[in-house]
Formats: C-alpha cells, structure tokens, sequence
C-alpha cells in the first residue's frame, strides 16, 4: 500500500514495528475489520469464485520482516479475512507476490487457509513452482512459473522453459500456465507466437 518508491513512508513504517509495535497492531486491526465489514456486505449477495491478496513483503534472501513479525502483525487480519472468505465457501484464495523467498512464511499462509500461488519474476530457487509443487503438495494450486526471460532469447530456451515446467505442473492438477511476467518489449511477437503455440499443442495433449 505505500507504493514502489516511497522509501520514506517505507523506513517509517519499518520503525514504526519496533517503536510503537501497539499502534501498528490496532491500526491493522481496524483496516482489517472495515475489509470485513465491505466483504461481508458483498459475499451475503455474490458467490465468489476466488479471492486474491497482493503482498510483495519479500527479499532475494527472505521477507523484509522476519516470520515471527509477519505473525504478530499480518496474520491475525489474514486470518479474519480467510476466515471470512471459508464461511463463504470462496473456493480458491490465491496469495500474489512479486520476486524474493517468501518459503519462511509460507507455511503460516497455508495454515490460516490460503490455497492458491501466484508469483511473479520468480528469481529464487526456492520459489520455483516443481519445488513449491514438492514441499506443499497438489492441492496448493499454482498460476504462472513459466520465466517470462526465456522469451527474450531464442526458441531453443522458449522451448525448453515451457517443456520443463508446464507438462509436470499440469499433471498434478490444479495449475493454470502463464509467463511469471507480463511480455517486455524484448520479447518478439514470433517468439511469443512460438510459446502461446506450445502452450496451446500441450493442452490439447493433456
């Protein structure tokens, strides 16, 4: 919520968890509870297919904040919210985020109910999905993991990148392929043609 850039807001954020740790904690608080009180108020009238919570807390080497931070002040309003959306049998609740190792907290996610991975420029190796797939299981279901980078070299790594990582994913179920980034413009359109292609021969197949 601070925005890409504002360091300001950033290190006083950061200093606010050790210097005023009550504050902090009764602000999430009530954010959390005003995002119920509008949840509630549209989940009584729609069914929901699926839920998503953007959160780029992480690093290269792990979470800006350690796991026992990210406890004490994010997971009791993730876990309110989660809450909420199991009453109202919102099947999928996907977790987005940008880059970094976040493997530290992810087992307090998928405890409080989030069920789905959506992560984009997947730069470390722990996060690379047949990895997530082999820790956590199929019934975590995964969107994207496909290196968006391949597409700018040549078809031998286009092709190589989609073989490797969407025909296992597929085969255990509950993932949806897509690049882990959206095209740059070092990417040729023919060699996006060549992967929206081999995407599309492996589906049939499948």
């Amino acid at each position: 919520m601070l925005g890409v850039g504002d360091w300001e807001s950033l290190v006083a954020a950061s200093l606010a968890l050790i210097e005023k740790p009550l504050m902090v904690a009764d602000l999430l608080d009530r954010t959390t509870d005003f995002y119920c009180v509008c949840l509630e108020r549209v989940l009584s009238k729609v069914a929901a297919d699926y839920a998503a919570f953007y959160e780029p807390i992480a690093a290269n080497t792990g979470p800006v904040i350690s796991p026992a931070m990210f406890e004490r002040f994010a997971m009791p309003g993730y876990r309110k919210v989660l809450g909420l959306l199991e009453k109202f049998n919102v099947p999928l609740r996907i977790f987005c985020t940008t880059g970094g190792n976040l493997t530290s907290l992810l087992p307090l996610l998928i405890e409080a109910g989030i069920n789905g991975l959506w992560i984009s420029n997947i730069r470390d190796a722990g996060m690379e999905y047949r990895a997530l797939r082999k820790t956590f299981g199929p019934d975590l279901a995964l969107i994207g993991g496909i290196d968006a980078g391949a597409l700018s070299l040549d078809e031998n790594a286009v092709c190589k990148t989609v073989e490797e990582t969407v025909p296992p994913l597929l085969e255990g179920g509950r993932y949806l392929p897509c690049l882990d980034d959206r095209p740059r413009n070092n990417i040729s359109f023919a060699q996006y043609k060549l992967f929206r292609k081999l995407l599309e021969e492996i589906g049939f197949e499948v």
